[in-house]
């Protein structure tokens, strides 16, 4: 139940970033404050696929229980995602003083933790889990 929750949590928080960066890459620089070169509306787009393509994954993956041996590859790109993001926006909103990159770390932080706990849990303790109230 833990893994099926949070791939729907992580899979909705990408999935809006995804859409966001994809239709909105204009916005989300004036937003930021930043200028609007046509090479980093590029980028964001790019980047807002990328996130939706992660975002798919999670979703389509919800209902498998992740850290096991079919689970593994899933839960350690999400890990390597959150983890290595959560560092740079806690490494820029600090440099910028920014509400929304603080807000946005916050997020990636508590679901990097998310992971880790369920990569330091043996998956098999939840399906008893279940198997028992069944």
């Amino acid at each position: 139940m833990f893994s099926r929750i949070l791939l729907i949590f992580s899979a909705c928080m990408l999935g809006v970033l995804g859409v966001s960066l994809s239709f909105f890459p204009q916005e989300i620089l004036q937003i930021f404050d930043q200028d609007q070169i046509p090479f980093t509306n590029l980028i964001l787009q790019i980047a807002g696929s990328l996130y939706l393509g992660l975002a798919i994954l999670n979703w389509m993956s919800k209902n498998t229980i992740i850290g096991g041996v079919y689970g593994r590859p899933i839960l350690i790109i999400n890990l390597i995602h959150f983890m290595s993001t959560s560092i740079i926006l806690v490494k820029f909103s600090v440099g910028m003083l920014n509400a929304y990159l603080l807000i946005l770390a916050t997020f990636y932080i508590m679901i990097t933790f998310a992971f880790i706990v369920a990569f330091m849990t043996n998956p098999v303790i939840e399906v008893n889990d279940i198997e028992e109230v069944n």
